[in-house]
């Protein structure tokens, strides 16, 4: 084997991986004007003391909603959840560092988004320079730097960026790439060497970090495991059995420690739990896997939606006379997936002479790692920033894949010199790749980014651009009758106070999707909301909080703190007319009624009993480039 080139060891690798960290991050510096958005008011109202329950900071953020009953009818109350969520509803996770990192900008910097920001595009340029030494460790220079390359350009990275409760992603991946590193340098030792202790501690150690950064630490162990399976040279199975040691009994600790203080989800038709329902999880794990292994070696969005978001409708296979569904572009997306994945692995097969042995032995268990490291992650619907700790393999997949196709056309193979169709087959395949993984990928992240800007700069406009802050909201109980997304339904309050505005007390919202509805005042105390078009609890938004078999049919009646509902009128369950009772009557000046419009939250005044009044489909202001909202 030749050797390697003196810019691909030592210090000069590592200055390599340094600057194509920091190119990564000042390529999304775009990043640091997103501002806050879902979640992240969630946690600010947490840190502030606002949001329902106690000890969420510094190490419990995302315990957004714990197995309690009595702190979940608080959060009802509150309008943190919505009136229509299930009574078991759970959704906690175990990310205390991920958790100490936020509560350590809000301490450091209050009300600097712009600096938390930064804070991530550190992480991304930490990630990539991670990578770099797991890859130089397992590849030669060639097939490690492209696929840095590709790793530094993944659109996915995008989410984790501009979404700070998803920054646990690159945190935790971070340490789990250098974990992989350590193993991996261990294993190379002489087993009398006085560096082995110290590597196989700071596995250990840096596996600790990725698992307390978040679940996507577990992605990362799978590199480990299957590493010993596939990747290492010839090695008796006890010898292979006790280097797994380390990173098994890790893991096990933290999937006990994680069942033990009750983290996990229920109760939810979006997430699932492996542990409490794995039929269900088993199910959608054979939907959602096809996409993400489709996203990772394709660098299509993992996303259906994001997929027509980028691609618009052309890529559906079929033709249409009507615009297709949403369950229609779903199982379109995975016949796109069944056609291509094949395709991939013919490009595979096509450049395999062109690799050494070595090379792929260690493609093969980077594969395999990459696979079963997006097992864990199929509890979430498929998107492509649960892609992050697959594209360690996927990228470095894609660069074999790329520089095999160069060294068929040049004929750097060993053996005899291949035909011309060949050598010449692969390069089609090789230049698409190229082009989605690099170009296009940065392309469409940073059009991703200027989406979610628009939007969260549109959600701020929603507060700013109405008549909301002309009223006195201290202490107000707000009913939102027609809210669009979870933010302006269920965040309002912690969004106007991490804003510096004066907070309401309550700030409940009666539906949360986009549909007009008819209002009428029924009794004194009494207000029916009746759907014009479709209804309730048919959205992913909606489902969120509820499972799809536990739809509310005409007949149902609960009260939650603050507020009785009967569902009065339904399709297949669905609500299309409800009765809403409020404690006092609807004209008590401490209620504050609004709807949501294209020019921002406005008071809706409610009207005399026995009338109607209209509730309009909810919009979001349009806001131009470079349009702020201030709410101070």
């Amino acid at each position: 084997m030749p050797a390697d080139p003196r810019w691909a060891s030592g210090w000069r690798w590592l200055l390599i991986l340094v600057g194509l960290g920091l190119l990564a991050a000042l390529a999304r510096l775009q990043t640091l004007d997103v501002g806050l958005m879902s979640d992240d008011f969630a946690q600010h109202g947490m840190l502030a003391g606002l949001y329902p329950g106690e000890g969420y900071a510094p190490f419990d953020l995302y315990a957004f909603f714990r197995d309690d009953p009595e702190l979940l009818a608080a959060q009802a109350e509150a309008g943190t959840v919505p009136w229509w969520t299930a009574p078991g509803l759970h959704g906690t996770v175990m990310r205390p560092l991920s958790s100490a990192l936020l509560t350590l900008d809000h301490a450091l910097a209050p009300h600097a988004a712009r600096l938390w920001h930064a804070h991530s595009l550190l992480w991304l340029a930490a990630m990539v320079v991670s990578a770099g030494l797991a890859l130089r460790r397992l590849l030669p220079p060639s097939i490690a730097a492209l696929a840095l390359v590709l790793l530094a350009c993944e659109a996915g990275v995008a989410t984790p960026l501009a979404w700070l409760a998803n920054r646990c992603v690159l945190v935790s991946v971070s340490f789990g790439f250098l974990a992989l590193w350590a193993h991996v340098s261990w294993r190379e030792l002489e087993v009398d060497s006085p560096r082995r202790r110290r590597w196989i501690a700071a596995e250990v150690g840096l596996a600790a970090l990725a698992l307390a950064a978040g679940e996507y630490g577990l992605a990362c162990v799978a590199y480990v495991l299957a590493y010993e399976l596939l990747g290492a040279k010839a090695a008796p199975l006890r010898a292979r059995a006790s280097a797994l040691l380390p990173a098994l009994l890790l893991t096990g600790t933290w999937l006990i420690t994680h069942r033990v203080l009750g983290y996990g989800t229920s109760g939810s038709e979006v997430y699932v739990d492996p542990f409490t329902a794995p039929q269900r999880w088993l199910a959608l794990a054979a939907e959602r896997l096809p996409k993400l292994a489709l996203g990772a070696f394709w660098s299509i969005p993992a996303d259906t939606g994001d997929m027509l978001r980028r691609f618009g409708s052309g890529w559906v296979p079929w033709t249409l006379s009507e615009p297709p569904t949403a369950a229609e572009l779903q199982r379109a997306h995975l016949i796109v997936s069944a056609l291509l994945l094949p395709l991939a692995a013919l490009a595979l097969g096509l450049v395999r002479r062109a690799l050494s042995e070595d090379e792929r032995r260690a493609l093969r268990f980077l594969t395999l790692g990459a696979l079963l490291g997006l097992l864990p992650l199929t509890v979430a619907p498929a998107h492509s920033r649960l892609l992050i700790p697959a594209q360690l393999g996927s990228c470095a997949l894609v660069a074999a894949t790329i520089v095999g196709a160069a060294r068929l056309v040049s004929s750097r193979v060993p053996g005899p010199r291949p035909h011309l169709l060949r050598r010449v087959l692969p390069l089609p395949i090789a230049a698409a790749l190229l082009w989605s993984h690099t170009w296009s990928d940065l392309r469409y992240g940073r059009a991703y980014l200027v989406g979610l800007t628009s939007m969260n700069r549109s959600i701020e406009a929603a507060f700013t651009r109405g008549d909301l802050l002309g009223d006195d909201l201290d202490g107000r109980d707000v009913i939102v009758l027609n809210a669009v997304g979870q933010t302006v339904a269920l965040h309002g309050h912690y969004l106007i106070h991490a804003h510096g505005g004066p907070t309401p007390r309550t700030w409940r919202s009666l539906a949360m999707a986009e549909f007009p509805m008819v209002a009428m005042r029924t009794r004194a105390d009494t207000l029916e909301l009746s759907a014009i078009q479709a209804g309730w609890l048919y959205t992913g938004g909606e489902l969120f909080f509820r499972h799809a078999d536990q739809l509310l049919p005409a007949g149902t009646a609960f009260e939650i703190p603050g507020l009785a509902v009967e569902v009065t009128a339904d399709v297949d369950g669905h609500p299309t007319r409800i009765e809403f009772r409020f404690p006092s009557s609807l004209d008590d000046p401490r209620y504050l009624f609004l709807i949501c419009t294209p020019e921002g939250l406005r008071r809706w005044q409610v009207p005399k009993l026995g009338k109607r009044a209209p509730v309009p489909i909810p919009k979001l202001p349009l806001v131009g480039p470079g349009e702020q909202a201030e709410l101070r």
